[in-house]
């Protein structure tokens, strides 16, 4: 059987591809930055390091660097936005230069105890992976976002909607190097939606390299009951929820120019994420039947989905969109663009736009209001399908080997 190193930075996606390979017998070590088993003094010093640990890899061999990234991570959390930026590049290369130091001093013991592959997440991997090709072993990538062409799109929007592109910090500029050493030396690329891979390969990436892998999603939560509506009126209006950060690549301009549309309707829509956009465009909302609430805490999330009717997702590029599968958990249907991992199936469980604009946002929008009906179906079927469970993930990464 082969044996599999996971090299993680954070706690992306809850460590799900350690605790799928370990379910499998197949994980040998996950390095990482930050550890913090409840008997920790990590956790004793921060009740916010629990996140830093999952139950399910208690029994797993697990290698952190924990005092070494803590100073870093209390910069990170108290110094302005600027220096956070400068510093995530400084604590990906920080992390990526400790672990490949402990990968180069057990290399002879991971030879000799099967390891064959090693996988880790793009942004901090190309010395690591650099290092791992040379010696022999299997490089997986899990490319976390659409690549450059991300970065490429936003300029492109920043020009359209007359705001300075420089406004907006293009990692890809400065990473690109990087990346395409990591895309170049791994055999496999892990994406999480079919529109990663098209991005991918529209910037040179071997599509033979990619695998799709949709996201794992597991609530502790149960189902919602269904909010049956039988009519809509300006004492009971339809609630459209935006959840998540405010960037002009998720479809937010699309989303005021759209209530603009919908302003004498009976709709009202929230806006719930950090301002990650010059504040000048939220001049752009319209207050009549508009509120942005910044950024929201979990059970402040759990109460928006009690409260609203339909997620809009317009996004012009994600890697996959968890809040798709956030929200069908807690029973709402799902307005979503083609630029995401496939959640809905339209006129089943949401409604699909085959193009991000203000006119398709609100005709689908007005197309719930005209039939309640319509709404409460999608509302009945909105559910998180086995294709995204965590067994459909291990079933997924064992093939890889």
């Amino acid at each position: 059987m082969s044996r599999w190193i996971v090299v993680q930075l954070g706690s992306r996606e809850q460590y799900n591809v350690a605790r799928a390979l370990h379910a499998s017998g197949k994980l040998h070590t996950m390095i990482t930055d930050l550890w913090s088993p409840e008997e920790s003094i990590l956790r004793k010093l921060s009740s916010r390091s629990a996140s830093r640990y999952h139950s399910s890899l208690s029994g797993a061999n697990i290698v952190s660097f924990n005092m070494r990234m803590v100073i870093g991570n209390m910069f990170d959390r108290y110094t302005g936005s600027r220096f956070k930026q400068a510093y995530g590049m400084i604590a990906d290369q920080t992390f990526s230069k400790v672990a490949l130091a402990y990968l180069e001093n057990n290399n002879a013991r991971f030879k000799r105890e099967g390891v064959t592959h090693i996988f880790a997440y793009n942004y901090y991997s190309a010395e690591i992976f650099k290092w791992a090709k040379k010696n022999g072993y299997t490089c997986v990538l899990g490319q976390i976002d659409a690549g450059p062409a991300a970065g490429k799109l936003v300029k492109k929007l920043a020009i359209q909607y007359n705001v300075d592109p420089s406004q907006f910090h293009d990692h890809y500029e400065e990473y690109l190097p990087k990346w395409q050493i990591e895309t170049g030396s791994a055999s496999i690329i892990v994406v999480n939606s079919e529109w990663s891979r098209k991005l991918l390969v529209e910037e040179g990436v071997d599509n033979g390299k990619i695998k799709t892998i949709p996201l794992a999603f597991e609530s502790n939560t149960g189902k919602s009951i269904s909010k049956k509506v039988a009519a809509f009126s300006a004492d009971q209006p339809l609630q459209v929820l935006f959840l998540g950060s405010m960037q002009i690549q998720k479809g937010v301009i699309e989303a005021f120019e759209a209530a603009k549309l919908l302003t004498g309707s009976p709709v009202r829509f929230t806006f719930a994420g950090s301002m990650k956009m010059p504040t000048e465009l939220l001049s752009r909302m319209p207050d009549e039947n508009c509120q942005w609430i910044g950024f929201q805490n979990r059970s402040q999330v759990a109460q928006l989905f009690e409260q609203h009717h339909v997620l809009l997702f317009p996004t012009h590029s994600d890697g996959f969109g968890l809040v798709q599968l956030e929200a069908q958990a807690n029973g709402l249907p799902v307005i979503a663009s083609t630029h995401c991992g496939s959640v809905v199936t339209d006129g089943v469980n949401g409604l699909i736009l085959e193009n991000v604009t203000a006119t398709e946002i609100s005709a689908a929008i007005t197309k719930l209001l005209n039939d309640p009906g319509l709404l409460n179906s999608l509302a009945a079927n909105a559910n998180v399908s086995k294709e995204f469970s965590f067994d459909n993930l291990v079933s997924k990464f064992s093939p890889l080997s």
